[in-house]
Protein backbone atom coordinates (compact mmCIF):
# COMPACT_ATOMS: atom_id res chain seq x y z
CA UNK A 1 0.00 0.00 0.00
CA UNK A 2 1.09 3.63 -0.19
CA UNK A 3 2.51 5.22 2.29
CA UNK A 4 0.51 8.56 3.99
CA UNK A 5 2.82 11.17 2.38
CA UNK A 6 1.86 9.89 -1.32
CA UNK A 7 -1.95 10.52 -0.72
CA UNK A 8 -3.62 13.62 -1.13
CA UNK A 9 -6.23 14.80 2.00
CA UNK A 10 -9.85 14.68 0.68
CA UNK A 11 -11.65 14.47 3.81
CA UNK A 12 -11.51 15.38 7.22
CA UNK A 13 -14.50 15.08 9.37
CA UNK A 14 -16.43 17.92 11.32
CA UNK A 15 -17.73 17.41 14.78
CA UNK A 16 -20.80 16.15 13.35
CA UNK A 17 -19.79 13.56 11.75
CA UNK A 18 -19.56 13.39 7.12
CA UNK A 19 -20.07 11.90 4.22
CA UNK A 20 -16.57 11.91 2.39
CA UNK A 21 -16.20 10.39 -0.49
CA UNK A 22 -12.77 10.08 -3.11
CA UNK A 23 -11.62 10.34 -6.13
CA UNK A 24 -10.15 7.80 -8.41
CA UNK A 25 -6.55 8.66 -6.92
CA UNK A 26 -5.45 7.65 -3.59
CA UNK A 27 -7.18 9.19 -1.05
CA UNK A 28 -7.41 9.77 3.11
CA UNK A 29 -9.54 10.11 4.92
CA UNK A 30 -9.85 11.43 8.70
CA UNK A 31 -13.33 10.29 10.90
CA UNK A 32 -13.90 12.17 13.64
CA UNK A 33 -13.79 10.85 17.35
CA UNK A 34 -17.56 10.47 18.52
CA UNK A 35 -19.39 11.03 14.90
CA UNK A 36 -21.00 9.02 12.80
CA UNK A 37 -19.23 9.55 9.73
CA UNK A 38 -19.79 7.71 6.16
CA UNK A 39 -16.76 7.31 3.62
CA UNK A 40 -18.49 6.76 0.21
CA UNK A 41 -16.78 4.26 -2.59
CA UNK A 42 -18.51 5.17 -5.99
CA UNK A 43 -16.15 5.25 -8.92
CA UNK A 44 -14.41 2.84 -10.39
CA UNK A 45 -11.92 2.49 -10.27
CA UNK A 46 -11.55 4.26 -6.89
CA UNK A 47 -7.11 3.93 -5.89
CA UNK A 48 -5.83 2.64 -2.70
CA UNK A 49 -7.84 4.86 0.30
CA UNK A 50 -7.06 4.75 3.71
CA UNK A 51 -9.18 5.87 6.75
CA UNK A 52 -7.95 7.43 9.86
CA UNK A 53 -10.26 7.17 12.80
CA UNK A 54 -12.80 4.64 11.93
CA UNK A 55 -15.37 3.50 14.76
CA UNK A 56 -16.77 0.50 15.21
CA UNK A 57 -20.51 0.51 15.68
CA UNK A 58 -20.30 4.57 14.69
CA UNK A 59 -19.05 5.04 11.33
CA UNK A 60 -20.19 2.91 8.27
CA UNK A 61 -18.96 2.42 4.53
CA UNK A 62 -21.00 3.33 1.51
CA UNK A 63 -20.54 1.65 -1.14
CA UNK A 64 -22.67 2.04 -4.87
CA UNK A 65 -23.80 -1.30 -6.31
CA UNK A 66 -23.07 -0.38 -9.55
CA UNK A 67 -19.73 -1.11 -8.57
CA UNK A 68 -20.22 -4.72 -8.91
CA UNK A 69 -20.48 -5.10 -5.13
CA UNK A 70 -23.73 -5.78 -3.54
CA UNK A 71 -23.01 -7.28 -0.23
CA UNK A 72 -20.86 -7.93 2.27
CA UNK A 73 -20.10 -11.16 0.47
CA UNK A 74 -18.38 -9.10 -1.96
CA UNK A 75 -15.88 -7.30 0.12
CA UNK A 76 -12.59 -9.00 0.68
CA UNK A 77 -11.52 -8.56 4.32
CA UNK A 78 -7.73 -9.21 5.31
CA UNK A 79 -5.47 -8.08 8.01
CA UNK A 80 -2.23 -6.20 7.40
CA UNK A 81 -0.18 -5.71 10.21
CA UNK A 82 -2.59 -3.10 12.59
CA UNK A 83 -4.83 -2.63 9.68
CA UNK A 84 -7.56 -3.86 8.15
CA UNK A 85 -7.61 -3.77 4.25
CA UNK A 86 -10.74 -4.10 2.25
CA UNK A 87 -10.20 -5.17 -1.41
CA UNK A 88 -13.43 -4.67 -3.89
CA UNK A 89 -14.36 -2.97 -7.36
CA UNK A 90 -10.87 -2.69 -8.53
CA UNK A 91 -9.33 -0.77 -5.69
CA UNK A 92 -8.80 -0.88 -1.92
CA UNK A 93 -9.22 0.89 1.43
CA UNK A 94 -6.65 0.59 4.28
CA UNK A 95 -8.93 1.10 8.04
CA UNK A 96 -5.89 2.25 9.92
CA UNK A 97 -4.99 0.58 13.60
CA UNK A 98 -8.62 -1.65 13.30
CA UNK A 99 -9.06 -5.18 13.61
CA UNK A 100 -10.32 -7.09 11.06
CA UNK A 101 -12.18 -9.48 13.31
CA UNK A 102 -14.33 -6.59 13.86
CA UNK A 103 -15.62 -5.98 10.80
CA UNK A 104 -19.00 -7.03 9.63
CA UNK A 105 -21.69 -6.35 7.27
CA UNK A 106 -23.32 -3.58 9.78
CA UNK A 107 -20.62 -1.43 9.05
CA UNK A 108 -21.12 -1.43 5.63
CA UNK A 109 -24.66 -0.33 3.14
CA UNK A 110 -25.16 -0.27 -0.20
CA UNK A 111 -26.30 1.89 -2.54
Amino acid sequence: MATTSSRAVKARAGGDGARMSGGADDDTFFGEAGAEDVFVFDLIPFGSDLIRGFENGADRIEIATYTGVESFEDVAVTQDGHSTVLSFAEGTVEIANFDSARINASDFFFV
